[in-house]
């Protein structure tokens, strides 16, 4: 799969081909440091190789998509088969997801844009 003409659009569902890591994130209560007191957060995250350029996410202030300015190469993944995602990474094979967009904004969130995994996925 290629990047190139791919936009993300908020809310809409689409396919990233791309290698996974788990990654360790520093969440409450400061979201800054683990070594300072923070819980620990891991979360399963697909880079894809080229950036994809193009993104909206949703203003709930003015309900309607905005542009998003950036080059989007990193996903959070939310839910999927962390068994296959544990073997892709151990290997460092790329694999195809597909899944529902959402524009990343808590604390909670580590990447621009979340990729909530569909069931019956494939890789």
């Amino acid at each position: 799969l290629s990047s190139k003409g791919l936009c993300l659009i908020d809310g809409k569902s689409i396919e990233l081909e791309g290698t996974v890591e788990l990654e360790t994130f520093a969440g409450p209560p400061n979201y800054e440091s683990i070594d300072k007191g923070d819980k620990e957060l891991k979360y399963w995250i697909l880079t894809v190789d080229e950036p994809i350029n193009c993104a909206y996410a949703y203003s709930f202030e003015r309900e309607m998509l905005v542009a998003k300015n950036g080059h989007f190469s990193r996903f959070q993944l939310s839910g999927g088969d962390s068994q296959i995602f544990k073997e892709a990474a151990s290997v460092n094979l790329p694999i195809v997801v597909s899944g529902e967009l959402m524009d990343g904004h808590t604390g909670y969130h580590q990447t621009d844009f979340l990729l909530f995994v569909k069931p019956n996925k494939k890789f």
